[in-house]
């Protein structure tokens, strides 16, 4: 059965990483297994601080990330957590990466179904990773994955 690893896993291997683009992550690396792939297409790897997502202290360092000279576009992947260490992180930054010509991973594995809300029609990443979590009856959890289906164009192989 599929799980977040496979995910991940499947974005890597179908995401167009070359050199020159890159991969910007504020996922913690044991859990983030794009990045090897990203490394083996010789993309450069940055690895982000959990405090740059924070809008009051540190955010101007990811907003200069975000605005750095790339001679291609989009200018690769930024992919960071919705929930980190009980912290619920803004969806600001899918449209400041937006506004940088990058793409958007947004890791919502920690949403708690039924109570948590994600405002997809306003804030629209490319990848959505989320687990729902079914307590009722047999105890399960699905894994998702959703992907923009104008994202899913640029990275879909040319025949």
């Amino acid at each position: 059965m599929p799980n977040y690893k496979d995910a991940m896993m499947m974005i890597g291997e179908s995401y167009p990483f070359f050199r020159g683009n890159f991969y910007l992550t504020i996922i913690n690396e044991e859990f983030d297994h794009i990045r090897e792939f990203a490394s083996l297409k010789e993309s450069k790897v940055v690895s982000a601080p959990e405090t740059w997502l924070d809008l009051r202290i540190k955010g101007s360092q990811l907003s200069q990330h975000f605005r750095r000279k790339c001679k291609h576009s989009p200018k690769g992947l930024f992919s960071y957590p919705l929930y980190l260490n009980g912290t619920r992180y803004s969806l600001h930054w899918i449209s400041e990466a937006y506004r940088n010509s990058w793409h958007v991973l947004l890791d919502a594995t920690g949403l708690i179904f039924g109570e948590d809300r994600l405002a997809l029609a306003l804030h629209r990443p490319d990848f959505v990773l989320c687990l729902l979590d079914n307590t009722h009856g047999q105890p399960s959890k699905i894994t998702c994955l959703l992907v923009r289906r104008k994202s899913f164009d640029t990275i879909a192989p040319s025949a």
